[in-house]
């Protein structure tokens, strides 16, 4: 597990990266937290559809995906999201110091204030 200062700067490196921003991108500062509760799995599903054709389509339904999250990555890995204005607009999760998964919300790649 890492330290949160390194996660927060892990979560950082990798907003910025795939938001094409950093936080001067949102109309206030992400807030970083441990990535528990509503939202998690609905950026991973947003982001993956927005992601078609670059990446296949998801083959699990959203029940499924959300259930997985729920039993899998949120009891079983470091979890980490951004939150900005209110709303979850990234994750990251870990395993150890492997990088599972990065997700920023389609909403918010790119996106400038």
């Amino acid at each position: 597990m890492l330290d949160p200062a390194a996660s927060e700067a892990v979560v950082l490196t990798y907003a910025s990266q795939y938001a094409g921003c950093a936080s001067r991108c949102f109309s206030e500062d992400p807030t970083l937290r441990g990535g528990r509760g509503q939202g998690v799995a609905d950026v991973w599903l947003r982001s993956r559809v927005a992601s078609i054709p670059q990446i296949p389509p998801p083959v699990h339904s959203d029940g499924d995906v959300r259930d997985y999250f729920e039993r899998v990555v949120l009891a079983e890995q470091e979890v980490w999201v951004a939150e900005a204005d209110g709303v979850v607009v990234a994750l990251l999760t870990l395993n150890g110091d492997w990088i599972e998964q990065k997700y920023v919300d389609p909403d918010y790649w790119g996106r400038r204030h």
